[in-house]
């Protein structure tokens, strides 16, 4: 039977020759985007930002928590329909796949293991397959206090490819005088739906409402308790690149301004009498695209009032439809690379969607005068702008990065090196030639518990003839 891959287009990599193998496996990755190895006491850690072309993607939430005094830890696991390989018979698509879970001690030893669940997504349609939604998946496990590292490996059953999250949980022992907080988990509200967790960085715009938990454990030892919650909104770059010869950038360029917060919400609560397992939810709004975090706080009444346990949490909220490019308006403003301002402008400033489409369309038939040329140079434009988005997007979509601006126009590079501050893309195989040399610099997010990373070209301007040589094929249709 013949598989039909879950992916719009398969991703361009098979080209990527290395100097040597090791070199080839470690460029290979690190091209793919992967998200530096986050530290296992992270909350961040077991989920990924972006996707890695021939693997099953996921993203995995393990917390401590009380269950009628039972210590344990829960498991979440968020599957997008579109990592896996799907197999088509008459209209219905299947998609088998295995978690297998491992949970060791601090010393790395492992004290279980087991196939937690073998089961097939099934879907109607091929449409239905190119899906990002996640399938969440739930499992809790029963153990003793103690610091564990929970591993959860997803393996695709069609094609054999599989990847991993690893992450630290430490369970307090249940009627200690450590009273301890789980981490900030997400609940989203579908239309029509119940709340699910959201265990994806991306959190899709459009949810009905949202819902921030977390859970106080041995808490009756902290007395009356007042819990704050705050949600903020950060100010944040959404500029697409700037070309690579183009020294002058704006302040902001690769920025989120940590110190430039909004305050979306603020509540308070104050907790009389608790028990040692206590939940505590919040209300959120739906959100509109951009960068946030959520903080919770709790304090011991009295004078003055002391902060005993707090968490934080930073979040991306995305289009509903991320990483595709689904609406017209998204597809003009990805134009950026192509287009002068003034002509998308123009597109974008027609009466009605009829008219801007047509507009739209003109643009693209000035380029490339055959029709199918057109049609065919359009395609592969907006492929590579989604490929961008699934391999190199962080505080804002890959499309808009440096590293995604070069893959669109130019492509994959022939190999990459990949170092702790930076990764080097060579479109040659002379390494001395700098006109097919880019080097990314490594930028870290982190301040005020910062989570998002980014690459910044080191530009030059003796890019400016291949760029712009670059751009006339594009105008042409000779990118095919």
């Amino acid at each position: 039977m013949k598989l039909a891959s879950a992916r719009k287009s398969a991703f361009p990599f098979s080209h990527v020759i290395s100097r040597c193998a090791w070199l080839g496996i470690v460029g290979l990755i690190l091209l793919a985007g992967c998200v530096s190895t986050r530290h296992l006491d992270s909350a961040y850690a077991g989920r990924t930002s972006v996707y890695e072309p021939g693997e099953p993607n996921f993203d995995m939430v393990a917390t401590a928590t009380l269950r009628d005094g039972e210590p344990g830890i829960d498991c979440y696991l968020g599957i997008p329909r579109a990592s896996l390989v799907f197999t088509p018979e008459d209209s219905v698509y299947t998609a088998p796949y295995e978690t297998l879970l491992r949970l060791m001690d601090r010393k790395g030893k492992t004290i279980l293991e087991e196939v937690v669940d073998r089961d097939t997504m099934q879907v109607m349609g091929y449409a239905a397959t190119q899906v990002f939604d996640q399938h969440i998946k739930q499992r809790r496990i029963t153990v003793e206090p103690g610091e564990y590292v929970l591993e959860v490996v997803l393996r695709d059953q069609n094609s054999q490819s599989q990847a991993e999250r690893r992450r630290r949980v430490e369970v307090v022992a249940p009627g200690s005088m450590q009273p301890a907080v789980s981490d900030i988990r997400l609940d989203g509200l579908r239309e029509g739906g119940a709340f699910e967790p959201v265990v994806s960085l991306h959190v899709p715009a459009g949810l009905d409402s949202m819902r921030m938990t977390v859970e106080l454990y041995n808490a009756s030892r902290l007395g009356d308790v007042q819990v704050t919650m705050r949600l903020l909104r950060f100010e944040s770059d959404t500029s697409a690149a700037v070309p690579p010869y183009q020294y002058q950038l704006s302040p902001a360029y690769f920025l989120i301004r940590y110190n430039q917060a909004d305050t979306l919400q603020f509540s308070r609560r104050t907790l009389r009498n608790i028990d040692d397992e206590v939940i505590v939810e919040f209300d959120l709004p739906g959100l509109e695209a951009g960068m946030y975090r959520v903080e919770m706080f709790a304090r011991r009444e009295g004078a003055p009032p002391t902060i005993v346990l707090q968490r934080s949490y930073d979040f991306a909220v995305r289009s509903p439809t991320f990483p595709r490019i689904s609406t017209l308006d998204e597809m003009i403003e990805a134009l950026a690379y192509l287009a002068t301002d003034k002509k998308r402008e123009t597109i974008q400033a027609a009466n009605t969607p009829v008219e801007k489409k047509r507009r739209f369309d003109a643009f693209w038939g000035s380029l490339v005068p055959q029709r199918t040329r057109a049609t065919n140079t359009l395609k592969l434009y907006y492929a590579r702008v989604e490929e961008a988005n699934l391999l190199y997007t962080t505080y804002k979509e890959g499309w808009k990065t440096d590293r995604g601006m070069v893959y669109i126009i130019l492509g994959s590079p022939l190999y990459v090196d990949t170092m702790v501050d930076r990764e080097v893309w060579y479109y040659s195989y002379n390494d001395n030639d700098p006109l097919h040399t880019f080097v990314f610099e490594r930028r870290r997010m982190y301040e005020s518990g910062g989570l998002f990373e980014a690459y910044l070209l080191r530009r030059n301007l003796q890019y400016e003839h291949e760029w712009r040589w670059a751009l006339e094929r594009w105008l042409r249709g000779d990118m095919l």
